[in-house]
């Protein structure tokens, strides 16, 4: 059987869509955010959360809180009070071993299960169906990302090749893939690219390492809320005066429906900024076997922040776009675009504060405290 890369001579499927005119992302107007809701606690039996991996509202408005660490799903109402929990630690139907994220298509809950490798879908916490990952055929370095659930079954991919020696960009494309129930590759749905890598590989005196750079600008893609779509966000690391990041929307058939380009100024990074971001990462990876100055030889230093450093597909139709993470900033930028990209208007949250879902008026998201505990925050937008 061929392995996978000869998917990358796979012809692009019709585009059906138009793009949209240049729009740009500087000199939007700012509204106002107040936090006006706090939801955790340090003894309640259901709100004293561990570590929580993902969190999105419901179309019965309450909040689903993935516990991940407790492997459950914890259920509260817009208020902030305790509904209760789907799903528990186990190998069982609408048990979990090790829950990696959660999601919607229509009113059916799935909740995507990493240490089982399969998805449970919930409809009114009750479980409907069990899928377990399809048996993809992998060649020789690669690997399937993280499987996200599509509608009718199917899956999205991203095919990876581990880095080689002298390949630290890894400037070859990865394909995002729809997989059927079986395994079987239906269609290429874009292929990212990538100007700063995502992993090096470094050569030690022990073997090769493989870590993440300091700054990156691979892709950022993210399913619809019906399953029947996928949002490609490109940002690409601008060389010269001029950012230009394109959103791409993708029908799980493979069809194009719309591409718009969004342009902004780039940031530049600092040495202060860039000596910060190194001291941070050894900070981190103390007990790492890779020594500071094989790093830091591995590594190119971009000119410049990456455009946008996260994407979210929110439950009204918005889509919300992070600008450029500021080491050393307290707050990070959020645009909000309408249904077909434009941007509409930007806010200010905190930059330890971790969008997950968004409504018309109000913002939801995770924030550790200095203990590392995680709380829930929501903003209210003014």
């Amino acid at each position: 059987m061929p392995s996978l890369p000869l998917l990358f001579v796979l012809l692009p499927a019709a585009c059906i869509g138009q793009e949209a005119p240049l729009s740009s992302l500087d000199s939007l107007p700012t509204r106002e955010v107040r936090q006006d809701l706090t939801i955790g606690s340090l003894d309640h039996p259901h709100l004293a959360f561990s570590r929580i991996g993902d969190l999105s509202v419901g179309p019965d408005g309450n909040l689903y809180v993935l516990e991940a660490m407790d492997a459950q799903i914890v259920v509260v109402d817009p208020a902030g009070q305790f509904v209760g929990r789907i799903g528990r630690k186990g190998a069982g139907p609408g048990e979990f071993r090790s829950p990696a994220g959660i999601g919607w298509i229509g009113d059916t809950l799935w909740v995507m299960d990493a240490g089982a490798r399969r998805v449970t879908y919930f409809l009114g916490g009750e479980v409907i169906r069990t899928q377990a990952y399809p048996a993809v055929p992998m060649g020789p370095g690669e690997n399937l990302a993280a499987l996200y659930p599509l509608a009718k079954g199917e899956y999205m991919g991203v095919l990876a090749n581990t880095p080689s020696t002298g390949d630290p960009a890894g400037m070859r494309p990865f394909p995002l893939l729809r997989i059927d129930a079986a395994g079987v590759v239906k269609d290429t749905l874009a292929l990212l690219r990538e100007s700063y890598p995502l992993r090096i590989r470094i050569a030690t005196s022990t073997g090769y390492i493989s870590t993440s750079p300091l700054v990156h600008d691979f892709p950022l893609h993210r399913v619809s809320r019906d399953g029947d779509q996928v949002v490609v966000l490109d940002r690409p690391i601008a060389e010269g005066n001029l950012n230009r990041t394109t959103i791409t929307w993708v029908r799980s058939s493979g069809d194009t429906i719309r591409v718009r380009h969004l342009t902004s100024r780039p940031v530049p990074i600092s040495d202060r900024q860039w000596e910060a971001r190194i001291e941070e990462r050894f900070q981190s990876a103390s007990r790492s076997r890779l020594s500071r100055q094989d790093y830091l030889r591995a590594l190119r230093r971009p000119p410049s922040f990456p455009p946008a450093s996260g994407f979210v597909v929110a439950r009204d139709g918005r889509y919300w776009l992070a600008r450029e993470d500021i080491l050393g900033e307290a707050e990070r930028r959020w645009v909000a675009l309408d249904g077909e990209g434009k941007p509409l208007f930007e806010v200010r949250l905190p930059r330890r504060f971790q969008l997950h879902e968004a409504m018309e008026n109000a913002l939801w998201g995770v924030m550790l405290d200095d203990l590392g505990v995680p709380w829930i925050h929501r903003y209210s937008i003014l």
